[in-house]
């Protein structure tokens, strides 16, 4: 039995209420981000601007000397003709601010960190008829510092603005700008477009979209058991471009390329030469939980290559390569146990996971982020096995909490996913097994149990030496103090969408949508490295950038395909699939809405990144065949050779985003 009507409709009931829940809980956590004083979030407020020194974007982050901090004295000189009684100064900064007005320090505002909270302080008697200058110190370790100021009371009212002027470690003043989280270093500008990768492999597209149609009109002549092979033949297509990637990758990409690789590698070679785990300080990188480091210093241990050769870069990147083309199994064998055996959702969503640039290129870089994905994609998976098997068992829910007790031990995200699968293997039990609910909450909490069993010790050790179990390389004695573009964020970076398409190397900088999809779609963040030129020569970036508008589809189909599960996640009697479904619907959901809260608590434009969110690749995927199959049918309705036009499209994006990644 797969459940009940009266389950069901328990069910239905239990999904809006969570539903709802989880809405108001993020608008919550969101509203508490903006507002606590750790978030640079810049509000908008009338009658005044936020202003910054004019400074340049750059990639590389700015490393904060602690005998050094970055110091900016805004200034403004203004004339009155009169001074009201009532005479006030507003200010916001980031962060300490410091205020002189005609040269004397203003009582109160002496140093003070404001973190920007405003404060109101009375200038009567400190104003005069004529000339008088005002100068505010803002010292800010974490960013730019930044400046709201309104003088009421006075007429005209005097507020921040271009008007004013700013020193910044040097005596000279220097203009000043609005405060704009949008800029993009004009060097990504000229980088190619989209329109121009088309141009550059025109042919190539137009051949492989040709090749694509002609295997369709072949395929769909195939009789029902060679089409049965069809998503095994697309994962076997995979691994022998994912052989060709890798191999590539070890010719043209340094060890040192990719987002913090060289300090993924020291992490690992510290684990090989101390024989021990090292506390978040010791090693830069060494805030991350370990399975990933021990893994890789067990590689090098056993391969022993000679330093800095292809060898140490093919053994480094063993794990990731795999880990990588899992995902993709993964995605296929998660189709399987929502589709069945329909060969065409199970060749789609193999296919749309192969296609994803965020986790192909993962294959050329030395990063945890690969062995998460796949545990976490595994752990999704593991999941929907347990909440559609005929009945669950607490063999089984502690063997998930184990699995999924690896994938946060591989990094902190998937810290996510646990209590997501826990609450739903207890609704199993409780809603399709007739399970009491002292039995039912029995089944999750050997969930939770299993996954403390095997990461607990982790956050344990966090707590007891830093007194909190999540900690970051800044927050340890002796951490590198660092902060990258654009160091704040406001409303506008939530509010567009389109710069990926025009200009996907520069997105990064322009929205947070921009950023997820440039990075979802290419290497958006420019691979983490120094300068362009020693990222550019890594990849195609002509094809690479055709793949933004190819990918256009296939993330419309994703999104459709996410609606698509949702809904039929709330519809029928079947219990079980039910929450399946509601699985698939709730993981890209939770760690999307997480990539959404990280881009406000950390504003660094490498800090938003699709990748990771990779756990969810396999739901999406999933969801993306799902839609991908509907636009089939309705084409095939509309005439039988137009299904030929998606599986063109598909081959092209194919083609483009491989060529991208093997040049």
């Amino acid at each position: 039995m797969s459940g009940t009507r009266a389950g069901a409709a328990t069910l239905g009931r239990i999904q809006v209420a969570g539903a709802v829940a989880f809405a108001l809980a993020c608008a919550a956590l969101l509203a508490a981000t903006c507002r606590s004083p750790d978030t640079p979030y810049l509000p908008r407020a009338a009658g005044a601007r936020w202003i910054a020194p004019r400074l340049p974007v750059h990639l590389v982050p700015v490393r904060v000397e602690p005998e050094r901090l970055p110091t900016a004295t805004f200034e403004r000189r203004f004339e009155l003709s009169g001074v009201g009684a009532g005479a006030t100064l507003r200010l916001r900064a980031w962060s300490e601010v410091r205020v002189e007005l005609n040269g004397a320090p203003l009582p109160g505002l002496e140093d003070e960190e404001l973190r920007g909270r405003e404060v109101r302080a009375p200038l009567a008697g400190l104003l005069r008829a004529g000339t008088n200058e005002i100068r505010v110190r803002v010292v800010h370790t974490r960013g730019p510092p930044l400046l709201w100021a309104r003088i009421e009371g006075v007429d005209p009212p005097l507020a921040s603005g271009e008007e004013w002027s700013a020193r910044l470690d040097a005596p000279e003043p220097r203009g000043v700008e609005l405060a704009d989280d949008t800029r993009a270093p004009p060097a990504l500008l000229a980088l190619p477009t989209p329109a121009q990768g088309l141009r550059r492999h025109g042919a190539l597209l137009a051949g492989a979209a040709l090749a694509g149609a002609i295997a369709w009109s072949v395929g769909r002549e195939l009789g029902p058991r060679a089409r049965s092979r069809i998503p095994l033949a697309a994962l076997a297509a995979a691994a022998c471009l994912w052989a060709l990637v890798f191999v590539r990758a070890q010719e043209r990409v340094p060890l040192w390329a990719g987002p913090d690789a060289v300090r993924h590698v020291e992490y690992a070679h510290w684990v090989r030469e101390h024989r021990a785990l090292p506390l978040a300080g010791e090693s830069w990188a060494a805030y991350h939980p370990p399975l990933f480091y021990v893994l890789e210093a067990g590689v090098l241990a056993a391969a022993e290559p000679a330093p800095g050769g292809v060898a140490e870069r093919a053994a480094l990147r063993a794990i990731p390569a795999l880990a990588t083309l899992g995902n993709v199994g993964v995605a296929l064998l998660l189709a399987r146990l929502v589709f069945g055996r329909r060969p065409r959702e199970l060749g789609l969503a193999a296919a749309l996971a192969a296609c994803a640039p965020a986790n192909l290129l993962l294959a050329t870089y030395v990063s945890n982020e690969s062995l998460h994905a796949l545990l976490a994609n595994l752990g999704v998976l593991a999941t929907a096995a347990c909440l559609l098997a005929p009945r669950v068992t607490l063999r089984a829910a502690a063997g998930l909490g184990l699995l999924l007790g690896l994938a946060v031990l591989a990094k902190v995200t998937s810290l996510l996913v646990v209590p997501v699968a826990a609450a739903l293997v207890a609704l199993r039990a409780a809603l399709a097994d007739g399970r009491r609910p002292a039995a039912a909450a029995a089944a999750g909490a050997l969930v939770l149990a299993g996954a403390a069993a095997v990461a607990g010790w982790f956050f344990a050790r966090n707590w007891i030496h830093f007194g909190t179990p999540l900690v970051w390389n800044q927050d340890v004695p002796g951490g590198e103090a660092f902060w990258q573009a654009p160091g704040f964020r406001t409303a506008r970076y939530y509010l567009g969408f389109g710069a990926s398409l025009v200009h996907p190397f520069a997105a990064p900088f322009r929205s947070l949508w921009d950023a997820l999809y440039a990075t979802w779609w290419g290497d958006g963040s420019t691979g983490g490295v120094a300068t362009l030129e020693a990222w550019k020569p890594l990849w195609d970036l002509p094809a690479m950038s055709a793949s933004y508008l190819l990918g256009v589809p296939a993330s419309l189909a994703a999104a459709a395909g996410w609606l698509l599960v949702a809904r039929d996640a709330l519809r029928g009697d079947d219990v079980r699939r039910r929450l399946a479904l509601t699985l698939l619907a709730a993981v890209p959901a939770v760690l999307g809405f997480a990539l959404v809260q990280r881009s406000l608590a950390t504003p660094y434009y490498s800090f938003v990144k699709a990748s990771f969110a990779l756990g969810a690749l396999a739901p999406l995927a999933v969801a993306g065949a799902a839609a991908l199959a509907a636009a089939h049918e309705a084409l095939a309705r509309a005439h039988p050779q137009l299904p030929a036009l998606l599986y063109a499209w598909l081959a092209a994006l194919a083609a483009a985003v491989f060529v991208a990644a093997a040049g």
